[in-house]
């Protein structure tokens, strides 16, 4: 990374952003954990429906490099895109296209006639025919019975959407349709593919076009520009003995993401993005799918996508997004987290890159702290 050349302007912007805040309390937790090493470094945002109410930026993007973390550093978000594709999936729900009810075979007939494990032994196991098709809402919401993943996918971005649903026809099912809630990159990769099918373009251009555009997400993509890949944070895990942090690669994904001849758009967890963007996609939400005076969802559609969908196969889970009472939320896989709190009439965003779960002593860094702070501080009080 070469953000050296511009490490002034990043200091000094920062430290402005910091000065701006009045939860203390989050403040000085989240430099504790930056300057102690639990964490290379973090920004976090809370925003209401209307505005930004503070920005927190502490720590290293790049700790060997000394480039610290801003306001305009990207981030992989992991699942995160799950939101995103939920959302995406809505508006085509909202223009009557697609019905949540609706099989997926009738958009992917490949996925038709697909199979359950009966039972599974060490040597050989037993599969019958699914006694039903399985929904739009199932593999939004993590009860279609696919795994996480299939064999083929080492990486998660090194085959194109068509090639997976190939994949996926041959894939046998966990579970029957709509019985158990099994969390499932691949049903959220089938819904990216329902996009591509019914819009009658890339899913990647669908997003570009349909959200990213309209809401000024600037840096969300799936593929970097050499610019944004000197913004990019590098993700960090603690040594063996958790005494300090060192650079590690995102397992999941293909170098260099810069690459748009071997990596593909992946529905299910491929984004990159910045404080900035995802921000002002949960402040869409927020405000029930408006933004700037542009209808970009429905009110239904927000509804859909955090209220629970799961019925009695568990989970809480809505249409790409977890769903809870107060509002919902979705986390990534290197501990970055947007929520947005229907109740208190806030969006809050918190960004590292961060692999391996967060021990006892480094619970501090959790977000379900900063967004308690975060709603002491700024939520609406009752």
């Amino acid at each position: 990374m070469m953000l050296l050349r511009r490490g002034v302007l990043v200091v000094v912007f920062c430290a402005f952003l910091v000065s701006q805040g009045q939860a203390q309390a989050w403040a000085e937790r989240l430099k504790g954990l930056t300057d102690g090493g639990v964490l290379a470094g973090a920004v976090t945002r809370v925003a209401n429906a209307e505005k930004v109410l503070e920005t927190r930026a502490s720590g290293w993007a790049d700790i060997e490099g000394q480039s610290p973390m801003c306001s305009y550093t990207v981030f992989w978000i992991a699942s995160q895109t799950k939101g995103v594709t939920g959302a995406a999936l809505m508006m085509l729900v909202d223009e009557g296209k697609v019905s949540l009810d609706d099989p997926v075979a009738k958009f992917i007939p490949k996925l038709k006639d697909l199979w359950v494990i009966e039972k599974a032994e060490s040597d050989r196991m037993t599969l019958v025919k699914a006694k039903a098709p399985i929904t739009v809402r199932q593999v939004m919401c993590h009860t279609s019975g696919f795994p996480f993943l299939s064999p083929q996918e080492q990486k998660i971005d090194a085959m194109p959407l068509r090639e997976k649903i190939s994949v996926y026809a041959q894939t046998p099912l966990l579970a029957e349709p709509g019985t158990k809630y099994q969390y499932s990159n691949i049903g959220i990769n089938i819904a990216g593919y329902i996009i591509e099918v019914v819009s009658g373009m890339p899913y990647e251009a669908f997003l570009q076009k349909r959200l990213f555009e309209p809401l000024g997400m600037v840096d969300t993509c799936f593929w970097l520009t050499p610019e944004q890949e000197e913004r990019l944070a590098l993700c960090y895990r603690p040594d063996p003995g958790r005494t300090k942090l060192e650079p590690c690669p995102i397992g999941f994904m293909t170098y260099p993401f810069t690459d748009r001849v071997n990596r593909f758009a992946e529905p299910g967890g491929g984004l990159f993005s910045t404080v900035h963007d995802v921000t002002r996609f949960c402040q869409m939400l927020l405000s029930g799918g408006t933004f700037d005076g542009k209808r970009i969802l429905s009110e239904n559609a927000v509804r859909a996508l955090g209220t629970k969908q799961t019925g009695s196969a568990g989970g809480d889970y809505g249409i790409g997004f977890e769903a809870y009472g107060w509002g919902f939320k979705h986390g990534g896989a290197q501990g970055t987290h947007m929520m947005i709190n229907m109740e208190h009439g806030l969006v809050m965003v918190y960004l590292i890159q961060h692999a391996g779960f967060l021990n006892e002593r480094e619970g501090n860094a959790a977000p379900e702290v900063f967004s308690k702070l975060m709603i002491e501080q700024y939520g609406k009080k009752k």
